[in-house]
């Protein structure tokens, strides 16, 4: 999809959830998700809803396995579910696909039909023209899985919506880190699954060649949150509420740039090291690196990964 949506900025602010990993009660034949999802998931899109805790906002993106999934029918179902508890959010919604969405078959129309059912066929690769912001929602969900048809296709659509755009300040969205988001040798093991950063390196090599415009990256996928600047880019990385540290992420313009604040569902709703899936609960021991010295900084990243301001470029 080439054309862009457009979104006048009015309160200035705006949301991302990711990896809410809602799963539909009652269904059989996998398992039961994680410990506490649906119930962050509802308080946080209640949140939204009754704008109290969370303030008024312009758009809400939906950065990817907002479902558990893991089959096609429990994909369905979990994407009805999670229908139900957003009926009652006003602001424009602007979803993208995770790995969960389509249990890693990007590209295949079988897999990927729930969701562009559900959220419209234009929700695969798309760009939000958010005032002079320009949001590219960028479909990496399969990284690592998909043919190399489809890789080529997915690549082509990046470069041609970077091109057209060439010093417009922008942010793109993918399901996927870009970068590692914690020290690569610890994160793969913590994480323990290949993805833990985007796997085809033309399109990191891509976004840097037009990092002159670019302010940040934002993903989530690892079910913990960090931020690295590497080449002028801020790499963004929200947990979600579905694991512990259970995160969102609120970003307000500003004059001079965007105002990045990471926040956390209210701790009764935590289910806090059960929901851990990169310390002793999976793997038998905690995890620290070389800039993160305790577990809970590990997962939650430091202070000022937290909050923080993004400048525009000039």
């Amino acid at each position: 999809m080439n054309q862009s949506r457009e979104i006048q900025p009015q309160t200035n602010h705006f949301l991302q959830i990711n990896d809410l990993h809602v799963i539909a009660p009652g269904f059989k034949g996998r398992g039961n998700g994680y410990k506490g999802a649906n119930k962050r998931a509802t308080w946080l899109l209640n949140a939204i809803a009754q704008k109290q805790e969370i303030p008024e906002l312009d758009l809400v993106l939906g950065v990817g396995d907002l479902v558990h999934g893991e089959t096609l029918e429990g994909i369905e179902k979990d994407l009805k579910w999670f229908q139900a508890a957003n009926q009652n959010i006003s602001y424009p919604f602007y979803p993208l696909m995770g790995n969960h969405e389509v249990s890693q078959n990007q590209g295949v129309s079988e897999w990927e039909s729930p969701f562009l059912n559900t959220f419209g066929a234009e929700t695969n690769n798309y760009t939000l023209s958010y005032g002079d912001l320009l949001i590219i929602m960028f479909n990496n969900s399969g990284t690592g899985h998909m043919s190399s048809e489809h890789s080529a296709k997915q690549f082509e659509w990046l470069r041609s919506t970077l091109e057209k755009n060439p010093s417009r300040p922008k942010m793109i969205a993918c399901h996927v880190p870009l970068i590692p988001i914690r020290e690569k040798s610890v994160l793969a093991e913590s994480f323990g699954f290949q993805s833990y950063y985007t796997l085809e390196p033309d399109i990191l090599e891509l976004v840097e060649q037009h990092a002159s415009s670019i302010l940040a990256v934002l993903s989530g996928h690892l079910h913990m949150t960090g931020t690295i600047i590497q080449n002028g880019i801020h790499h963004i990385c929200i947990s979600g509420t579905a694991s512990y540290p259970s995160d969102y992420a609120l970003y307000t313009l500003l004059e001079n740039g965007i105002e990045v604040s990471i926040r956390q569902v209210p701790s009764h709703l935590l289910d806090t090291w059960e929901t851990d899936i990169h310390g002793k609960r999976r793997h038998g021991k905690d995890f620290t690196d070389q800039t993160h010295d305790t577990p809970e900084t590990y997962l939650m990243g430091n202070p000022e990964e937290r909050h923080f301001i993004i400048p525009f470029k000039h």
